[in-house]
């Protein structure tokens, strides 16, 4: 026992060490870069412990700044006014552990002003609208030298156009004007002039019959209508070549039409093209336009979201499905495929993804991540798995104390000197036990008392009276799972087989063909359509007598439940006459007490254990070298 106390003792500070293990505190993304314009970003913080979350600088803000467990952390970041880039930290503290996440924010844009349209405008003599294409990053204004000019707005930001209209000529002079684009406030962007002719009242007619079209990013085909006494071709702008293109005719006289094809938006971005209708002459005079503004609206933002982001799953795991709403199409990856595993990695606008979660036997938690990307737009959004370990049904052998038992049968090989436990719960040896030799090599499950360190004794007499135990569960147990296990002591096995408040006796019981008794954990709660009959006695003193008979699926679902069998796997009798007697008849389970017995005027000190048959449960005394079954606990 005081070696158990010391194993314990060590496990404990080791747990205690591991709880401050660095490698704890994990920050996903592992850096943060964004746009001049700053923004705001999402960090999945993992910590078993409390944490903490600071900022190097004023333009980093975090929320919240400190919490427990595993958490969603904000990270805002404010726009940059300075031309040179800038950078800083976000410092994560849990314990000892210090994770920083670095953050890097772009240097301020230089002010761009351009005007990528014509800049050299002959109208004829009617007027009629041009616009003025601006690629810019700023603010921008429009003013204007000429009353017959008007525009339709004054100011405006970013990539834009201005509409401008040319009133008709009232006298026979050819006029000029000019359009100015400059920067609104501040300096750096140098200004734009655009020069407008107008032909006096003898010019050339040319028209059309839609100055400007909206269209959507699904793009679309168009046909526009000219007006003119003269003969004219169809241009356009070098840099609209690879979205827009002409159907049919690109030149005509006088009335007639030509097409025009948008190509649908790569970008969420607009678009904005001029096509431009010109005279065609043989003199120098200047030929008199038209123009057709084209705005082709951008692809939407990207958006996608599933309807729940986390789920906690059971160790028996199981399908769930998740709802996803997007404008695009997706694909999905897992970061573990051996917890979690997907329907389908692809999917295409709203979809429902269905991610199976596997079962597992461990007693460990475990996570996984399910992350979710659209193919345009670089969305994404992340799904948090945790499956639970398998909650272990235990048993009370006292007041204060819980144990779980072993899968089943304590079984060893002498000629490999291996240990280990039976596959199933009513499996055991039989007839083979009395093949028991250190060179034995198949398995055998019947000991004498407390040989642990020398499984194959058999029949010295003498040498059990002198033995002192040695548990079986100090050996190294192939499946054990690395856990220590023990023998129980008489009291508590009685107190596990008949003292437990709420538990009627032990339950007689045959199972899958195997007679034995089946013992129900403190927290037990009935398996679907599974009932007992009574305390489990036999009607006729015979196992043919016992009530409570389940098939191999009924006992499968009670196992789930909890339930242990120990099986009536027989006893081998002792010196000299060594027998395997009944077998699948009576069954006796060692406990790692001695007792002590008044015989013929001494005392002799047989061994504690539980014994079964289908009319007799009882904690009693064995002699020794007999040989019995032996079912392993570890503590709760």
């Amino acid at each position: 026992m005081k070696k158990y106390y010391v194993a314990l003792m060590a496990l404990i500070m080791l747990a205690a060490c591991d709880n401050n293990n660095p490698g704890m505190l994990r920050v996903e993304p592992q850096e943060i870069s964004c746009p001049d314009t700053g923004g705001e970003y999402m960090v999945a913080l993992t910590s078993p412990n409390a944490w903490t979350a600071k900022t190097e600088n004023a333009w980093v803000t975090v929320s919240p700044a400190d919490g427990e467990g595993n958490s969603e952390v904000r990270v805002k970041i404010s726009a940059n006014k300075e031309t040179a880039e800038s950078t800083s930290k976000v410092v994560f503290t849990s314990g000892e552990s210090i994770v920083e996440l670095p953050v890097r924010r772009a240097a301020k844009a230089a002010p761009v002003l351009q005007v990528v349209s014509e800049k050299e405008i002959n109208t004829p003599r009617e007027g009629g609208s041009y616009t003025i294409r601006i690629e810019s990053n700023i603010q921008w204004q429009v003013d204007k030298s000429a009353g017959w000019v008007t525009i339709d707005k004054g100011v405006g930001k970013n990539n834009g156009s201005v509409t401008m209209t040319i009133a008709a000529a009232t006298t026979p002079d050819q006029t000029t004007a000019t359009v100015t684009v400059s920067q609104y406030a501040g300096s750096g962007a140098e200004t734009q002039t655009i020069t407008i002719t107008r032909g006096g009242t003898d010019a050339t007619s040319l028209s059309v019959d839609q100055a400007s079209i909206e269209v959507s990013a699904d793009g679309g085909n168009y046909t526009i209508q000219v007006s003119a006494d003269c003969k004219w071709r169809v241009s356009q702008d070098w840099d609209t070549e690879n979205w827009i293109s002409f159907s049919g005719t690109s030149e005509g006289e006088g009335n007639g039409s030509f097409g025009i094809k948008v190509e649908p938006a790569t970008s969420t971005n607009d678009a904005i093209g001029v096509i431009t209708i010109e005279e065609q002459r043989e003199d120098y005079y200047p030929p008199v336009k038209a123009q057709v503004t084209i705005h082709r609206a951008g692809k939407a933002q990207a958006s996608l979201s599933v309807d729940k982001t986390s789920i906690t799953v059971g160790h028996l795991g199981g399908d769930y499905g998740f709802e996803i709403t997007s404008n695009y199409s997706w694909k999905a990856t897992t970061s573990s495929s051996e917890i979690a595993s997907l329907s389908t990695p692809y999917g295409s606008g709203n979809a429902t993804l269905v991610v199976t979660v596997h079962p597992t036997e461990s007693n460990e938690e475990a996570t996984a991540q399910i992350r979710i990307f659209t193919d345009f737009g670089g969305e994404q959004v992340t799904i948090n798995i945790r499956r639970l370990g398998k909650t272990l049904p235990y048993f009370s052998v006292g007041v204060y104390k819980k144990v779980y038992f072993s899968r089943g049968n304590l079984q060893y090989k002498a000629s490999t000197h291996s240990w280990r436990f039976a596959e199933h719960q009513y499996d055991y040896v039989g007839g083979d036990n009395k093949n028991i030799s250190p060179y034995y090599t198949d398995w055998i499950d019947l000991f004498g008392w407390g040989t642990g360190d020398y499984p194959t004794c058999t029949n010295d007499e003498k040498y059990f009276e002198m033995l002192m135990f040695h548990d079986w569960g100090y050996n190294k147990i192939e499946n054990g799972e690395g856990y220590f296990w023990r023998t129980l002591t008489a009291d508590e096995w009685e107190y596990v087989l008949f003292k437990r408040n709420g538990f009627e006796s032990t339950r007689l019981a045959v199972v899958n063909g195997v007679s034995g008794v089946i013992l129900l954990p403190d927290q037990w709660e009935p398996s679907d359509g599974i009932t007992f009959n009574g305390t489990g006695s036999s009607t006729n003193g015979e196992w043919s007598g016992v009530a409570n008979v389940f098939t191999l699926a009924d006992w499968q679902k009670m196992e789930a439940a909890g339930a242990v069998f120990l099986p009536a796997a027989g006893e081998r009798t002792g010196y000299p006459d060594m027998q395997i007697i009944q077998v699948n008849g009576r069954g006796g389970y060692w406990s790692s007490t001695i007792a002590a017995v008044l015989k013929d005027g001494r005392t002799e000190y047989p061994a504690e254990m539980f014994t079964f048959s289908s009319s007799s449960l009882k904690v009693a005394h064995e002699e020794r070298q007999c040989g019995h079954s032996v079912r392993l606990v570890r503590d709760k």
